[in-house]
Order: structure tokens, then C-alpha cells, then sequence
């Protein structure tokens, strides 16, 4: 997957990509690494309500979210 950057703000970036298996269009949000407790959680907030939307045409489905941490 070649990923390319849509954006980049406080809370991560944001990167745009084709899976080559599938030739499926993908978005992928890495949050930043020294975010405090109260922006991991709005980060995941934000994760559950775009999960609330999928089916949406102009929304970006979310297929799957990992949280590793440090």
C-alpha cells in the first residue's frame, strides 16, 4: 500500500491509499504518540461515531482500528 498525506494536525496525520490486493481506496488517521488521555479518547470517540455512520456514500468506513501502546 502506498500511503500519501492528506493532512496533518495536532492530534496525528491522516494519509490517503490503495490496498493493492483489493484496489480498494482507503483513509488511514495515525494519532500522535504524545497525546494526553482526554485526546486518546476523543480520538476514539470520533472512531465510534464515523463507525455509526458506514454505509454513507461520502463517508469513509472504518474496517478496523488497532491501539498499540508505549
Amino acid at each position: 500500500m502506498d500511503a500519501v498525506e492528506v493532512g496533518r494536525g495536532g492530534a496525528g496525520v491522516s494519509t490517503t491509499a490503495t490496498k493493492r490486493l483489493l484496489r480498494e481506496g482507503v483513509a488511514v488517521k495515525v494519532m500522535a504518540s504524545d497525546l494526553d488521555e482526554d485526546n486518546r479518547e476523543r480520538f476514539l470517540r470520533e472512531g465510534y461515531a464515523m463507525g455509526g455512520l458506514c454505509g454513507h456514500p461520502n463517508i469513509v468506513n472504518i474496517p478496523a482500528g488497532r491501539r498499540d501502546r508505549k
